[in-house]
């Protein structure tokens, strides 16, 4: 390996993982499918933690979505049988 790809991937490697630029766009696509089918799965149908946590783990980001999904079924009224 040359120095500078080596000093790229080092540079690049922060958490300890090298993507192909195309394996990291699938990976970001997936992702951002799963969120899209989470916002859907609550929003539209309801749903409950399990199905959150799935997707964004038990993560800040994930609670922070969960609070915020269950502020709004305060407010509106929606989703009056569900969790």
């Amino acid at each position: 390996m040359k120095a500078k790809e080596e000093d790229r991937l080092h540079n690049n490697d922060v958490y300890g993982v090298t993507l192909k630029h195309e394996d990291a766009e699938n990976f970001y696509r997936t992702g951002l499918q799963k969120r899209t089918t989470v916002h859907e799965e609550c929003y539209v149908e309801c749903c409950s933690w399990e199905e959150v946590d799935e997707v964004y783990g038990n993560t800040a980001e994930g609670q922070n979505y969960w609070c915020t999904y269950v502020e709004w079924k305060q407010e509106t009224g929606a989703c009056p049988s569900s969790a």
